[in-house]
């Protein structure tokens, strides 16, 4: 797929529940094998393909503004999903961790064709893949967590969509 403001970028996103091996993957991130070059980011966290879409087009313009704080586009984008400005802070929060069950993967910039990267994530992640879809992450999402990520008040919780895109692009502005 290709956003609307950059055209000449490809993007490719996958959702899998009951995933069986994020502590290998974990692991394989830490090693920075570069097989594994993608931003793996725990699903529960996720409301709306637009929360994602947000993070993306925030980091892409990161990059292209040359105001990137992480080492890589795909950090960035785990980054860009979170209200603080603290990298391990917005890994810990949202990036896969080894319990993680729910995942979605980002891929930035491949080389592969869409039906190759697909193949090529459906051998590194041992799980069920979904379709990238506000219906999946209504299933997925962890209300708990997205409530604690976000700081959201009971007010926001009738509307999350609105404050965390409103955290996403207002994320260092203070």
């Amino acid at each position: 797929m290709y956003l609307p403001l950059f055209q000449q970028t490809p993007v490719n996103v996958f959702v899998f529940e009951n995933v069986e091996n994020a502590e290998k993957m974990r692991q394989e991130l830490i090693g920075k094998n570069p097989v594994y070059d993608y931003a793996f980011i725990d699903a529960s966290s996720i409301v709306s393909v637009k929360q994602i879409y947000s993070a993306i087009m925030r980091a892409l313009q990161a990059q292209l503004d040359g105001q990137m704080k992480s080492k890589t586009l795909h950090t960035e984008v785990i980054l860009s999903l979170s209200p603080k400005t603290e990298i391990s802070s917005a890994l810990r929060q949202f990036g896969m961790s080894v319990k993680s069950t729910k995942v979605l993967v980002v891929k930035i910039n491949g080389t592969l064709s869409e039906a190759e990267e697909e193949a090529h994530v459906d051998e590194i992640v041992q799980g069920a893949r979904l379709s990238f879809s506000d219906e999946t992450f209504q299933k997925l999402a962890d209300m708990k967590v997205i409530k604690k990520n976000y700081k959201l008040d009971a007010a926001a919780m009738q509307q999350p969509l609105g404050a965390i895109l409103s955290a996403i692009a207002l994320r260092g502005y203070s």
